[in-house]
């Protein structure tokens, strides 16, 4: 269900979420995948980075959370 390619017009890299052995992971362009932690609902970080993604699955838009930067992006179709 969270599974795309998501995108934000201000955010230079394209991120792709999918399922790899029962984890949810993510990738920016040009970057290593990595394995995110469900902590609530339709919530999900990458503690290491600081990353939290937050998913509306109506809307189809995954929130990316890192520091000062918060970016609603959109899944490509």
């Amino acid at each position: 269900q969270y599974a795309g390619v998501y995108t934000h017009p201000d955010f230079p890299l394209k991120v792709t979420v999918f399922e790899k052995e029962g984890i949810l992971m993510a990738q920016a362009t040009g970057q290593g995948a990595f394995a995110t932690e469900a902590f609530a609902g339709h919530r999900f970080t990458f503690s290491a980075a600081g990353i939290v993604l937050t998913f509306d699955v109506a809307a189809q838009t995954m929130r990316l959370q890192q520091g000062n930067n918060d970016f609603l992006m959109k899944r490509q179709m």
